[in-house]
């Protein structure tokens, strides 16, 4: 027989033991979270290259447009940085079937007429966009102060992980998009830490347009002015894939300069397993909603982990409510999320009929849902876990709508092939994803996770 104190030292043990083992953790996104010590730019080879065809020359026949100016800022940050970059002139010509590589100072000539094939003489050989080649570039070798480190017991080198960025007005042919959203879903798939994302700009823009299939209609000169350029700009891409801290490291970078307008700023992510997924932001709740409705810790005993606590938006009710709970929630706040004023209520999936979407309200880069919750439909004492989520094919619809053009009906303003590239990626990231469970996060772009738990007797 057991001394009482043992007994109860005994039963305090096993009580904890259940506490931490009784059901999984709530799971909502699956989000790294960031080193606090460590730069996201940190450790990384940058492999930057320019679409060097014909029809980028529009670009910078004027001085000063907006692609300029992402290619001064790309330099820039780099430099500043000091992140070991290499520099690229993209596309196959005649004498040419593997990308250019520059110097800084050449890749900073992308701002010039001459970098491009043009009706005059060019300094560099004509090509045609073959966008894929960025993908084909092989990082260069530890570099020799990382090899050194070897020979030295307290330091452990390690291999670069590879950005690659893409400025490209994304018009090759279709045949060249299925090979591009190949080589990008194929990187994903070997580095599930990577995502890529499409960074659309408006710009200034005076030169011809050429069809993306030879035949498809006549080429024909677009001209487009500042004043202009929010509506009418031409779109020119930053196509980007790496470590997903780093991509968004660079996305916050670029939109901190004169080129975040929020009408000619677009932007899709593409990532394996709920990485780039976007969440509630519950700091606009306050901890007592309502005199019966507050934020509790746990539903049915369950927690987030304590990295996810963020993610969840826990409440309880402790008596009646006679009319339904209604909310206010903003998400976190992300670029892909600029220009995303076409969402509409029927777009979002809701795990539990006992709540409804009233409102969508969007800003640059944010959006904020108005939720009502019927508590009379949850049952009493118990907790539910209830989901609203938005699928990134939704989301990339109403972030593109009025880009895309047709054959039929050619416009400067807008992208040939645009919808077929960004529904063929999505689609090639989609396909080589096993995991049931890892799919449907894979599909997700926005997660707002909410658990309600009735007390009220």
């Amino acid at each position: 027989m057991h001394p009482p104190g043992l007994t109860i030292i005994k039963f305090f043990a096993l009580s904890l033991l259940l506490a931490a083992c009784g059901g999984k953790s709530l799971q909502c996104v699956n989000q790294t979270t960031p080193d606090p010590q460590q730069s996201p730019l940190s450790n990384l080879q940058v492999e930057l290259g320019v679409d060097g065809s014909g029809s980028m020359y529009g670009f910078v026949k004027s001085p000063g447009s907006r692609y300029s100016q992402a290619i001064d800022s790309l330099h820039t940050l780099l430099q500043t940085q000091r992140i070991p970059a290499r520099y690229w002139r993209i596309g196959r010509g005649d004498t040419l079937s593997a990308p250019q590589e520059l110097t800084s100072t050449q890749f900073l000539e992308a701002r010039t007429p001459d970098f491009y094939c043009k009706e005059t003489q060019s300094k560099f050989p004509c090509v045609t966009s073959t966008l894929d080649q960025i993908y084909t570039i092989a990082p260069p070798k530890l570099a020799e102060a990382n090899t050194q480190a070897k020979s030295d017991k307290k330091s452990n080198p390690t291999t670069p992980n590879t950005l690659r960025i893409l400025l490209t007005d994304l018009e090759p042919d279709s045949d060249a998009v299925g090979v591009l959203s190949g080589k990008i879903s194929e990187e994903l798939n070997t580095h599930l830490n990577y995502k890529a994302v499409l960074l659309g700009v408006r710009s200034e823009y005076d030169g011809k347009i050429f069809p993306a299939t030879q035949g498809a209609f006549a080429e024909f000169k677009y001209v487009v002015q500042t004043h202009q350029v929010d509506q009418k700009g031409r779109p020119f891409y930053v196509l980007m894939t790496g470590p997903s801290e780093a991509v968004d490291a660079m996305v916050n970078a670029l939109k901190k300069l004169p080129l975040d307008v929020s009408q000619a700023f677009r932007l899709s992510s593409f990532a394996i397993g709920g990485i780039d997924a976007i969440t509630l932001n519950k700091t606009a709740i306050a901890q007592q909603v309502t005199p019966c409705v507050s934020q509790t810790g746990a539903i049915n005993k369950a927690r987030p982990r304590k990295d996810s606590e963020h993610q969840w938006l826990l409440l309880e009710q402790t008596c009646p409510e006679k009319q339904p709970l209604t909310l206010t929630i903003p998400s976190q706040k992300a670029a892909m999320l600029v220009g995303a004023t076409e969402l509409k209520p029927e777009m979002f999936k809701i795990s539990d009929p006992a709540l409804a979407i009233t409102k969508i309200s969007s800003t640059n880069n944010q959006i904020t849902l108005d939720l009502q919750i019927a508590s009379d439909q949850i049952p009493k004492r118990s907790g539910q876990s209830i989901y609203v989520t938005l699928q990134k094919r939704d989301l990339d619809q109403a972030i593109w709508k009025g880009w895309n053009t047709s054959v039929s009906s050619p416009d400067g303003a807008k992208t040939q092939n645009l919808m077929l590239f960004v529904s063929g990626l999505r689609g090639s990231v989609e396909s080589v994803v096993q995991d049931p469970k890892q799919k449907e996060s894979t599909l997700e772009a926005i997660k707002y996770c909410l658990g309600f738990t009735r007390k009220d007797r």
